[in-house]
């Protein structure tokens, strides 16, 4: 019997073996598990102070080693080792790529390194050669398997990346090789780039509108779209990133409730406005645009903010300027007028913070217009009569309190934070446009809860 049908017999007589583990895998098995007994029984008989710590991270990483062998000989018994005859159809010209022999691997996994013995074909024709089983492991030019790679990525989305292979490693015994993990995670968030690139491209063919699935089953009370921007250094200096949140909110039933924010979402890019306003756009339709009963745009005063506001979203939509930011340019002006830190400052700011919190915009613009600066404070003076003036429809504050709406864009300036400053503005860090984008996408697939099934879709 030749190799060719002794591997085809094998393989068949995978198919057909029983559930119940066969002798060598049972021996092989019981075998490492007496040794893991053996060595925690002794240690655990003197354990001293703090020993039960070092115990628990021994066993661990005992423990994962049993994994990697049953994970191992699961393989191996399983899956065989992807022969499929003498010859097989090439996948890149169609030509008989012919068997060659068996090569091994070492894969790194989650629990321990994993060696596999997989079959070769090389097709002469082109001059390609592969392995099926690496193809069916989804291990194609990798030496990291699925699980881990999953974790390397989510891992290197959170944490800079010389502080990812640490905390890995630190939380579960896993070493891998940075570099391949900083490429891995920059691969998968260009992949979900480019299908954010592709999602956007066929909303807005000509005539061709290709609906977006909405993810909020229910139409929400209020949608609340609230843009804002950030910096993050690259290669040519400092430049701007664009975030928002989009989230839903419950409208208070009671006079004084607070309103209560439900499910949000967010949105990053280092694209210009007009195309963070269409990406925007599609993840508003997803949170139910189309069939909200309010829609509630909360910001600074940016004019590119307002101007996207106009061009994508409903003509009756709700415009709120940030409370704090309005209540930031009148302590610019107490600052400026009587100097920064000062008791008249301080009194002055907060009388008229006040009046704008219980009121509106309108209500503080005459003791604005009264002021009588010194030459060196009119500029500013004149600024911030000029803000209030232009938003001033946008800051009736005792109003939207009344009627239950947020007034502050906490949770922008937060997603500023969460999503781009806590990994992307580290000391010492410097981006391209490339690579900030990808890291970008890969956050925002962890904060928007779409991870499992974008990684999933990932793999396929």
């Amino acid at each position: 019997m030749n190799g060719g049908t002794q591997e085809l017999t094998k393989t068949a007589a995978v198919k057909e073996m029983p559930l119940g583990i066969p002798d060598v895998v049972r021996e092989a098995l019981h075998r490492e598990v007496e040794q893991l007994w053996a060595k925690a029984y002794a240690k655990a008989r003197d354990l001293t102070p703090g020993g039960f710590f070092v115990l628990e991270r021994e066993i661990r990483e005992d423990a994962l080693k049993v994994g990697g062998t049953v994970l191992g000989l699961a393989l191996e018994r399983g899956m065989g080792t992807g022969y499929q005859g003498t010859s097989v159809s090439c996948e890149s010209c169609q030509q008989p790529a012919r068997f060659v022999n068996h090569r091994g691997k070492t894969i790194f996994t989650l629990m321990h390194p994993v060696g596999v013995k997989r079959a070769y074909y090389y097709c002469g024709a082109c001059g390609q050669g592969y392995f099926p089983l690496d193809e069916r492991l989804g291990i194609v030019e990798s030496l990291v398997s699925p699980a881990l790679a999953e974790a390397m990525v989510r891992v290197n989305a959170e944490v800079p990346f010389e502080r990812a292979e640490e905390l890995l490693m630190s939380l579960s015994g896993v070493h891998y090789n940075r570099r391949d993990a900083r490429e891995l995670t920059e691969a998968f968030g260009e992949r979900l780039e480019e299908e954010a690139q592709e999602e956007i491209r066929e909303m807005f063919k000509v005539g061709k509108r290709k609906p977006t699935p909405v993810e909020n089953p229910e139409a929400p009370e209020r949608l609340y779209i609230s843009p804002d921007g950030t910096t993050v250094h690259m290669e040519d200096g400092w430049k701007e990133v664009k975030v928002a949140s989009v989230f839903t909110a419950r409208v208070p039933v009671k006079k004084g409730e607070e309103p209560e924010r439900q499910r949000t979402r967010y949105v990053g890019t280092t694209e210009d406005s007009q195309a963070f306003g269409r990406r925007l756009y599609v993840e508003a339709l997803k949170q139910g645009l189309e069939k909200t009963k309010e829609v509630v745009v909360l910001a600074d005063g940016g004019a590119w903010i307002w101007n996207e506001a106009e061009t994508w979203l409903p003509k009756d939509r709700i415009e709120i300027i940030d409370f704090f930011h309005a209540k930031e340019k009148l302590w610019e002006v107490a600052n400026t007028l009587y100097g920064e830190g000062s008791p008249k400052a301080a009194l002055w700011a907060q009388r008229w913070s006040g009046v704008l919190y219980k009121r509106d915009g309108a209500a503080v613009l005459p003791a604005l217009k009264r002021l009588r600066p010194l030459p060196r404070a009119k500029e500013e003076v004149r600024k911030v009569i000029g803000y209030f003036a232009a938003h001033r429809d946008r800051m009736r504050y005792g109003y939207f309190r009344r009627h239950g709406y947020f007034i502050g864009s906490g949770v922008t300036e937060s997603s500023c934070k969460h999503l781009v400053g806590s990994r992307l503005k580290q000391a010492g860090m410097c981006w391209n446009k490339v690579n900030v984008q990808a890291i970008l996408q890969v956050r925002v697939a962890l904060l928007n809860q779409r991870w499992d099934h974008l990684w999933q879709e990932h793999l396929n």
